[in-house]
């Protein structure tokens, strides 16, 4: 049977400049505690994934205190010695191996407000969606598949601390939905088979490859965690609340 489903990207609004997106969003994404990138003798090259993977501060914290410990670079870690740091982490926190990628944060969701007017949605990185609470308390009513919520740990510059006109609270919109795009599967994004690393789309729309959809509302494709994709029963609640600062548009 034919699965009707339209798909959107769920993303920022065009700007019209850099000022213009800064202006929009004026919050600074902080990632306190993440694992290096790595030197892969295959590749001859340098990477690191932009994954993220929503921990407890306690779990946390013991990631960063075995980083501490080897007191390695940000990037350039060799494949071998990353295998190893990576083995004895996940023995130390139960996280599973699979999830620590070069670069992974492994951390809660920290953010740096430098404006009182935050919109309903900001954009501090790709595929990064934070919201307030009256975009997650609608998406919530809506008991949508394949998406959580983590608060963001905020802080405020200067005058901003003591302001009453700060925004209080920000939500992580925590995306848990999986598809594949059309002709698309883990060996045709894999770039490198001794470290792991793959590529994603470039320049193009992720055509969602309907029979390998898991049936969630927000998902993403080749498990590439830059593009949202929802269908459209989030399009519509997002519509009708009118909320600000986002777009959803159709693959």
């Amino acid at each position: 049977m034919e699965i009707n489903e339209v798909f959107y990207n769920l993303g920022s609004p065009g700007y019209s400049s850099d000022i213009a997106m800064s202006r929009a969003n004026p919050v600074e994404y902080i990632n306190p505690v993440f694992l290096p990138g790595i030197y892969c003798p295959k590749c001859n090259d340098l990477w690191a994934s932009s994954s993220r993977v929503r921990i407890d501060e306690t779990v946390s914290k013991r990631v960063s205190d075995i980083l501490q410990s080897h007191n390695l670079p940000d990037f350039g870690v060799p494949l071998d010695q990353f295998q190893s740091l990576c083995k004895e982490i996940a023995i130390a926190t139960n996280i599973p191996l699979k999830m620590l990628e070069p670069g992974v944060d492994l951390c809660p969701p920290e953010g740096l407000i430098r404006n009182t007017k935050v919109k309903d949605f900001t954009h501090p990185f790709p595929g990064l969606i934070w919201v307030k609470e009256s975009v997650k308390a609608s998406l919530e009513e809506a008991k949508l598949q394949g998406i959580t919520f983590v608060n963001v740990n905020l802080k405020w510059t200067g005058k901003m601390k003591n302001s009453t006109e700060a925004v209080s609270e920000l939500w992580e919109i925590v995306v848990n939905g999986k598809a594949w795009r059309e002709g698309s599967n883990l060996e045709t994004i894999t770039a490198c088979s001794m470290c792991g690393r793959t590529e994603f789309l470039r320049g193009k729309n992720p055509k969602v490859d309907k029979t390998r959809w898991d049936g969630s509302d927000v998902l993403y494709v080749d498990n590439n965690p830059n593009i949202v994709i929802v269908t459209e029963k989030v399009k519509e609640i997002l519509d009708y609340g009118k909320f600000t600062n986002f777009d959803c548009k159709t693959i």
